[in-house]
């Protein structure tokens, strides 16, 4: 079973381009604080084109993934 998974996951992981992994880290990394500030001062503005941003890079790994699939399902 153990054997299975790893097989699964290693599927996955190369299925996503490196480019795309590292663009996705790097939004996620600088998004992290301004997401801390806005939610300190309840500033949803200040962190909205990040999380776009995120939500666009997520959308080209699900492509990525399973064209065929729904994004949702592809992410799962």
């Amino acid at each position: 079973a153990m054997v299975r998974v790893a097989h699964r996951e290693y599927q996955r992981q190369v299925k996503v381009p490196t480019d795309l992994v590292e663009a996705l880290e790097r939004a996620s990394s600088k998004a992290l604080p301004v997401w801390a500030e806005a939610r300190r001062t309840s500033n949803f503005a200040q962190f909205a084109p990040l999380l776009t941003e995120i939500v666009r890079l997520n959308r080209e790994k699900a492509q990525a993934l399973d064209s065929q699939a729904h994004p949702y399902d592809a992410l799962l």
